[in-house]
């Protein structure tokens, strides 16, 4: 008996179509492209079951081993066993015998494991169609969403107020407590991370951690410190608080030609902030100039009676000079501003140990000296420390903030040499040059200014005055033939022209 199988034709790519088969014995399904089928038919072994079957085009698969079965015959029931008279047939003529039909062969046998094409099942191509469509779905909504906004489609993170982290940092730095530098650190750590060019952030972070590694004494903690002031210096020249970074740094480290450099920086940008009085109280404290620390501190605690490091300083300068009253009122202060400050409890305890009968004995010591007629302190020489802050803030290419000090130095001393000389360099170096030649030739009318020569020549020949350029620089180095300039006023004599 013959087995029917349907077959499915699909088109494909090209031109033509697959046929798909199924193995009879194992069902395993295949693709064969429908040029491989020969009209006669083919022979295809199973590449799973090893199963050989005939494959013909059409609709119908005829198995090899079905066709070879002859077909079964119906076995008689008793009724029909019994033998029944039946009439004699008339005579007819046998039919003329037939050669049988000889079978077409196929015209070749394959293995379908040659034919590389797999069975693929519809569900295959409806599950990769759905992921499709979901991806489109979701890639379309968050274009709607960047295009046209949709309020609330996305939440947003809230935003980092960097201004409110460095406030909150200052207050809790100014509190003068371990526990609150490293608090303080923290807020400032938070802010930089999103706002990297926040000079002051760096520049208070940088003081915070010198405070906390002086306590702790951890060397990586201040290298780290002394890394966050360059970087604050770096973003911000201009601001105060870089510059009392670098000037805590040099005060703890007792490097005090330094630290004041950077204190007259930081003075003549804001000459009202109370750090800079704090901090230079504590370098005259260190360097034992109690009156001058005292004034400063008290300053600084006018300024912002917050500021526990200045009142705890004063405490401690008042109990050296056996001040114990002033002493506990500046310790109270600390601990109204910071009730945990543990120096500050300490001091008060060790001040209201003192006995009353100590103090009146200290008291009564000091008598003499008060008695005692004060000599007069020295006037400050204004000419000297203008000169010198001029000079400093020059040699360190600063000319324009050292104008005014050197226009303060020569009204205080128009005779100077120097001072006109030194003037006449500034307004040469901040680009003006006729007020640069005035100095330099005032300067060359007094005595012993031979440097004004030379900058009358670099004036000229700013100027373009080739000739003038060469006279001067000629008479420089005839007055200075081997002075700190010569070398250089000779290389530039012969770059104009002239022979030294």
């Amino acid at each position: 008996m013959q087995q029917r199988r349907d077959f499915y034709y699909k088109k494909i790519k090209g031109g033509g179509s697959l046929m798909e088969i199924r193995c009879p014995n194992c069902k395993t399904g295949y693709q064969v492209p429908d040029e491989k089928i020969p009209e006669e038919g083919m022979k295809v072994r199973c590449s799973k079951c090893k199963h050989v079957f005939e494959v013909k085009k059409g609709e119908v698969i005829y198995e090899l081993e079905e066709l070879q079965k002859p077909e079964p015959q119906p076995e008689p029931t008793a009724k029909e066993a019994e033998p029944t008279p039946q009439p004699q047939p008339t005579a007819v003529e046998p039919p003329t015998p037939q050669a049988p039909k000889q079978p077409v062969p196929p015209a070749y046998t394959a293995d379908l494991e040659d034919i590389p094409l797999k069975f693929k099942r519809r569900r295959t191509v409806n599950a990769v169609l759905g992921i499709f469509i979901v991806i489109a779905a979701g890639a379309a909504a968050i274009f709607a969403i960047w295009q046209f906004g949709i309020k609330g489609a996305v939440p947003k993170t809230p935003s980092v107020d960097v201004n409110a982290l460095y406030d909150e940092a200052y207050e809790l730095f100014k509190k003068d407590t371990l526990d609150k530098y490293a608090e303080a650190a923290d807020k400032l750590r938070r802010a930089l991370s999103v706002k990297r060019d926040f000079a002051e952030a760096y520049a208070l972070l940088s003081m915070c951690q010198t405070h906390e590694s002086e306590v702790k004494r951890d060397s990586a903690l201040f290298e780290q410190a002394q890394l966050n002031a360059q970087k604050a210096l770096e973003l911000g020249q201009n601001l105060v608080l870089p510059h009392l970074a670098y000037a805590t740094i040099y005060v703890m480290r007792d490097i005090y030609e330094e630290a004041e450099k950077e204190l007259l920086e930081a003075e003549m940008r804001d000459p009202e902030n109370p750090l800079l009085y704090a901090i230079r109280g504590q370098l005259y404290y260190k360097q034992k100039k109690l009156d001058e620390a005292i004034k400063d501190l008290v300053k600084a605690a006018d300024l912002d009676p917050k500021l526990a490091s200045a009142h705890l300083q004063l405490a401690m300068i008042f109990k050296e000079k056996g001040e114990y009253d002033k002493a506990i009122d500046r310790v109270d202060k600390v601990l109204a501003v910071s009730p945990s400050h543990y120096e500050a409890i300490r001091l008060k305890r060790e001040l209201e140990s003192i006995k009353p009968e100590e103090v009146a004995k200290e008291e009564e010591a000091r008598k003499p000296e008060e008695r005692k007629p004060t000599e007069e302190k020295p006037k400050v020489d204004e000419f000297k420390v203008n000169y010198g802050k001029a000079k400093s803030l020059f040699d360190r290419g600063r000319s324009t903030a050292a104008r005014g000090f050197a226009e303060k130095a020569v009204s205080l001393k128009p005779t100077s040499c120097r001072a006109r000389t030194l003037l006449g360099w500034i307004y040469l170096d901040i680009g003006n040059i006729e007020a640069a030649k005035e100095q330099f030739d005032a300067a060359i009318n007094l005595a012993g200014c031979s440097e004004a020569l030379y900058g009358m020549g670099i004036a000229y020949k700013e100027q373009g005055n080739r000739q003038a350029a060469i006279m001067y620089i000629q008479r420089f180095l005839d007055t200075n033939p081997s002075g700190p300039l010569a070398d250089e006023a000779a290389g530039l004599l012969r770059t104009l022209g002239g022979s030294p």
